[in-house]
């Protein structure tokens, strides 16, 4: 087995909202090795290259074979083992964040954890290119076929970024090959888009106007299909995330109530202030006293 752990970013990994690497590795599993069961915190991913093996995750099983891939969400029991007769290789990568679960379930599916990818072998290609950065190519093929456990603990901000910026190749494969099978189906409606570009430039926004102008409706028509969907029209949700961003500022950061006011598009601070007070019950300067 290697395996490299991202020691750098992957101490503030589990709370930022910023996806972060945070392993991958490759084993050639010898016949009847198991795993678990275990719970982790992020969300992990095995991609079967060769063989097959049997998945139990929060009581439901799967066989899984090669081509296929088997994905573990955050706080999810899991526990897997090789087939007797045909034991599995697979590699893997895992990666954390608050939003590091929905992006997941983008790829494999809401309620699915076995997915079949067309080219698995270009996503193993992906991964031994990370490995090979600290496991020469030499050695590699070696070191796998050993049995021994071999780790390299990335700890420099050179290491961390190689390999962050690996994941974010690795998803953008992943993401493609969905997007590819999602051109299949029934297109996003609507309101779901406008909600992923509310999420998105928030604070680049001030009137649902622009909204309406960006996708190219009528105001009036935006707004009476976001909030069938969201029970919630979309001016009250872009304020919202606002004034939750401004209460992160005020809680996290040092910054001024009127540098605070103009980052999340307000006037000045006062008309902040009012707006503020309204929606969480007590003004920005009070908040951040009670918060920080």
């Amino acid at each position: 087995m290697v395996i490299i752990y991202d020691l750098f970013s992957t101490r503030h990994a589990q709370n930022s909202e910023r996806v972060s690497f945070n392993q991958c590795g490759m084993e050639y599993c010898i016949p009847g090795h198991s795993y678990g069961p275990r719970v982790k915190y992020y969300c992990l991913i095995h991609f079967v290259l060769e063989g097959k093996g049997k998945v139990i995750i929060n009581d439901r099983m799967h066989e899984v074979h090669a081509g296929e891939a088997f994905l573990i969400l955050p706080n999810a029991t899991a526990y897997y083992k090789a087939d007797m007769e045909h034991p599995w290789k697979y590699c893997w990568i895992s990666f954390a964040g608050t939003q590091a679960h929905k992006y997941a379930e983008q790829i494999f599916g809401k309620d699915s954890f076995v997915k079949t990818f067309s080219d698995i072998k270009q996503i193993w290609q992906q991964i031994r290119t990370m490995l090979q950065e600290f496991f020469p190519e030499n050695k590699l093929e070696e070191t796998l076929c050993s049995q021994g456990f071999y780790f390299h603990d990335a700890n420099t901000l050179s290491e961390s970024f190689f390999l962050n910026s690996g994941l974010y190749m690795l998803l953008s494969m992943l993401f493609k090959e969905q997007s590819g099978q999602d051109s299949r189906k029934p297109q996003t409606g609507y309101a779901e888009k406008i909600k992923n570009y509310i999420d998105s430039y928030f604070l680049e926004t001030n009137e649902v106007s622009q909204i309406a102008k960006r996708f190219h409706l009528h105001p009036n028509y935006l707004a009476a299909v976001f909030k069938k969907q969201y029970f919630i029209s979309p001016k009250q949700y872009l304020l919202s995330r606002k004034i939750d961003y401004a209460s992160y500022l005020l809680k996290e950061t040092d910054n001024s109530i009127q540098c605070i006011a103009s980052a999340c598009g307000f006037a000045n601070a006062s008309a902040f202030g009012k707006v503020y007070k309204r929606h969480v019950g007590v003004s920005p300067g009070i908040y951040r006293r009670e918060n920080s």
